[in-house]
């Protein structure tokens, strides 16, 4: 089940964050996506949209 999907502009491609089962739940299983339209996908341990904190806007 998609909790929270979105587009990433750092890395240009698509993203989401789901609750499945826990075989599935580890890095590099393929997955398939199905909604209105059916589409691939592989899953990914978090975080994996940000690894080296770049979007970071906070000046410590």
């Amino acid at each position: 089940m998609i909790t929270c999907a979105m587009y990433s502009r750092l890395s240009g491609k698509s993203m989401a964050i789901a609750r499945m089962d826990v075989p599935y739940a580890e890095q590099g299983v393929p997955l398939q996506v199905k909604g209105s339209l059916a589409v691939n996908a592989i899953a990914h341990t978090l975080p994996f949209d940000d690894p080296e904190k770049k979007k970071r806007t906070a000046k410590g």
